[in-house]
């Protein structure tokens, strides 16, 4: 075979180019192999940040133990809204491990909503 020489400028030269040394069904198959590759990487990275990180209802609802959180003229109101958020995903214990050994709640939400009563 001769010596190939190219000189690529844009975007559709890239594409002739390569329509000229693959077929165009081949193209297509490579393309969405790539596409299916690069779905599986994003997919994976998501879940790995799911596992990692809080979801974002919950590091929002944190914030109530900022004080900058109790400048806001709707916090007495916003309070409650995240503290029932948190309550549902802290305030239940859970089995854990192989032989699902029961852990109870770290916080009591009865001795809590006796302490916010006060608050309302």
């Amino acid at each position: 075979m001769g010596r190939v020489t190219c000189c690529i400028n844009t975007k559709n030269d890239m594409l002739t180019w390569c329509l000229s040394w693959v077929s165009r069904m081949e193209w297509l198959v490579v393309m969405q192999d790539v596409q299916k590759q690069c779905n599986n990487v994003v997919h994976g990275l998501i879940q790995k940040l799911k596992k990692r990180f809080l979801l974002h209802e919950i590091m929002i609802a944190t914030n109530i133990i900022y004080p900058k959180f109790w400048l806001q003229l709707e916090a007495k109101h916003i309070f409650f809204m995240h503290l029932g958020i948190l309550k549902v995903h802290y305030f239940h214990g859970m089995n854990i491990g192989p032989n699902q050994v029961f852990i109870p709640p770290l916080l009591d939400d009865l001795k809590l909503d006796e302490q916010t009563i006060f608050s309302r």
